[in-house]
């Protein structure tokens, strides 16, 4: 079997894999991890193949993450456009509706990480794309209205009293201020 998901993967790679009616299969990334074949698109299958088996992702501060990024000019990716954000909300959409077609009630935990998510979307882009990412907080409003919503207890503060705007320029003054302190210009 192990031969089989390699040939697969190299086939991909080289990209002349097809399906049974000969069209290539170009929008999928396969690898082969730990023996298995590994199949992700640029929708996020493979994070929603993980919430659905129960798992929930918590970063850890103390912790590096390293994300592979394939360079296809194509990919989204590849860049910072409204286009990512709106792969993001379709990547919550595709769980959502994953659940309501088996008619399974989403786990309260899978509710509060993809409104964790959003939220943190909405909050990392608001500057740039502040339209879109009012939708992402409505969505996580319409699904969890109570979700815990992200940031340190100042950002969350801040948010509250003044509005999402206000408090995101706060913060990055404060992250610019306190690069200037330590000598690091973040």
């Amino acid at each position: 079997m192990q031969t089989i998901n390699e040939i697969i993967a190299i086939k991909s790679e080289l990209k002349i894999l097809a399906d049974k009616k000969g069209k290539v299969l170009r929008d999928y990334h396969i690898e082969v991890i730990n023996d298995e074949l590994v199949i992700t698109d640029e929708d996020g299958d493979l994070l929603i193949r993980v919430l659905r088996a129960g798992y929930v992702f918590k970063p850890v501060l103390s912790t590096n993450y390293l994300y592979f990024h394939h360079n296809f000019a194509d990919r989204v990716s590849c860049n910072d456009t409204q286009e990512k954000l709106k792969s993001r909300r379709r990547v919550c959409e595709k769980l959502i509706e994953s659940y309501q077609a088996n008619g399974e009630n989403i786990p309260l935990v899978i509710q509060k990480a993809i409104c964790e998510r959003l939220d943190k979307i909405a909050l990392s882009n608001w500057i740039d794309h502040r339209d879109i990412c009012k939708g992402l907080l409505v969505m996580a409003k319409n699904l969890l209205p109570d979700y815990p919503r992200s940031g340190s207890l100042l950002e969350r503060s801040l948010r509250r009293l003044f509005g999402i705007g206000v408090a995101t320029r706060t913060i990055m003054a404060l992250r610019s201020i306190r690069g200037l302190i330590t000598g690091k210009r973040i």
